[in-house]
């Protein structure tokens, strides 16, 4: 027992609490009798002994005369030593994607790369970062300008100079190119989820940006495997006229126009679809209403906006506001199956879904009657009644279904849906008025982070209490009572 005794030596968050416990001025005895925590437990976190669970470690900050930065720097220093830099950076990264979604969204004003008849010198090698990317881009944008466009490559993101050009080329063209993009994922490494939730994130940069159709792929393998080491050229990129082969470090390219190497590289791409499976599938706006609605069933927890509000919603407001649509019987239809069919309502009741929402999307709905997780053209603005009647209804619901965040501590953007189901796979939706995006991810392990990220945010401090949920909900009843 004493050599375990002799092993535990302070941390970068014990010492950091020790420092703004000298900095109080107060005596531990003193903050034990403030607080009202247990004296003995405060020395152990000082040493390094224990980790607080966040109510303590919260009234224990409430002590401390430190900024709100300084509260936030000691918060993640808290969540790396309670769950470790692995979740951590997880989870940081998972915030990122969030935060972010929005602002992948690309507006091109003017060609800033090659988009006329470029000429390539085929059969030779090309060297220099800038050179070769200039072929990669000059072979895509022959490609996009041919009818029924189908580009295939194996290059990763790393070549982040390429696809910052292939961004610009997507508001350029046609959206009926088709742009296959095979990337390898990697298992079983302290850090290789963190990896891969990088490279989610670049796809989804592509997926977001609907100028073509971009299928991207994934397959596993084994970090530092031989196979790219003993390749002089372990990454192509594939057209009707060319293919263009890559070093690893993208400074050096072969290109060819040759049928036999074409053919080549073809069956090359047929076996790497074997061996893969769709990273994110994107839904079009057509079919985008359908998926949410047939989703309802295997629905688990959501991190929105706006809170999901539409297991409040009567059959006779939603059938008296869909009018001279287009398919408005299949809608009809959908939407009954969907939300009001008895065996579904048994299975919403039954499951422990968990709904996340800002008090900014409270707010806006309370306003607007509008609800962001319904196109405009099928539901329009809910009453003043409707909007209180709904606002009530949902009160009961806080806590076991209801959870809310603050935006000023995570920036969840006006337009986002995070929606994980109970089979494993995750909806992610960026519906903004102008552009709308839907992709769902089906790998598991990126999915299983959404899952833990919607799961953390109470021990990460972003909710809120109940009571405070309640507060908001009645004061936006209150406004709505007094307007009416």
């Amino acid at each position: 027992m004493a050599s375990k005794e002799k092993n535990i030596r302070p941390t970068e968050f014990s010492r950091r609490i020790s420092e703004y416990i000298s900095e109080s001025g107060y005596t531990v005895y003193k903050i034990s009798q403030i607080t009202g925590l247990g004296r003995t437990a405060i020395q152990h976190i000082m040493s390094g002994k224990f980790v607080p669970t966040r109510d303590f470690f919260d009234k224990l900050c409430a002590v401390f005369p430190i900024t709100p930065a300084q509260k936030e720097e000691l918060t993640d220093l808290y969540i790396k030593q309670k769950f470790g830099n692995k979740i951590y950076c997880e989870r940081k990264q998972i915030r990122s994607i969030i935060e972010n979604l929005p602002q992948y969204y690309i507006n091109v004003q003017r060609p800033t790369v090659p988009h006329g008849t470029v000429e390539l010198h085929c059969e030779k090698a090309v060297t220099g970062l800038l050179n070769v990317n200039q072929s990669v881009i000059g072979a895509i944008s022959r490609e996009l300008q041919k009818e029924n466009p189908h580009i295939l490559t194996t290059i990763p993101f790393g070549n982040k100079l390429m696809f910052d050009n292939v961004l610009q080329l997507i508001g350029l063209f046609s959206s009926d190119a088709v742009f296959e993009h095979y990337l390898r994922l990697f298992k079983y490494g302290d850090d290789d989820l963190n990896e891969n939730l990088r490279v989610l994130e670049d796809v989804l940069k592509m997926s977001v940006n609907g100028g073509m159709i971009y299928q991207p792929y994934c397959y596993y393998a084994y970090k530092n495997t031989d196979d790219d080491n003993l390749s002089v050229f372990p990454y192509c990129l594939l057209t009707s006229e060319y293919v263009v082969f890559l070093t690893l470090d993208y400074r050096s390219a072969a290109i060819s126009s040759d049928k036999r190497i074409l053919d080549i590289a073809r069956s090359h791409f047929e076996k790497l679809r074997l061996i893969s499976s769709v990273m994110v599938e994107t839904v079009d706006n057509k079919n985008m209403f359908d998926i949410f609605a047939r989703s309802t069933g295997m629905y688990d927890k959501s991190l929105e906006y706006q809170p999901c509000l539409t297991r409040y919603l009567t059959w006779d407001i939603i059938s008296a506001r869909i009018k001279d649509i287009p398919e408005r019987g299949y809608i009809l239809k959908t939407v009954k199956d969907s939300f009001f069919a008895a065996e579904r309502a048994g299975a919403a009741e039954e499951q422990p879904a968990v709904n996340v929402f800002t008090r900014s999307g409270l707010e806006q709905f309370a306003e607007t009657g509008c609800m962001v997780n319904m196109p405009g053209q099928l539901l329009e603005p809910l009453s003043v009644s409707e909007r209180i009647a709904i606002l009530n209804s949902m009160k009961k619901d806080v806590g076991s279904y209801y959870k809310m965040i603050d935006k000023n501590k995570l920036n969840v953007p006006d337009f986002i849906q995070i929606i994980y189901l109970n089979n494993q796979s995750c909806i992610i939706a960026c519906l903004m008025e102008d552009r709308k995006f839907c992709g769902i991810i089906s790998e598991r392990s990126l999915c299983g982070s959404f899952d833990d990220f919607i799961r953390s945010l109470y021990e990460n401090g972003l909710t809120a209490d109940d009571s405070e949920v309640l507060a908001a909900i009645d004061e936006c009843i209150k406004r709505l009572s007094e307007n009416k």
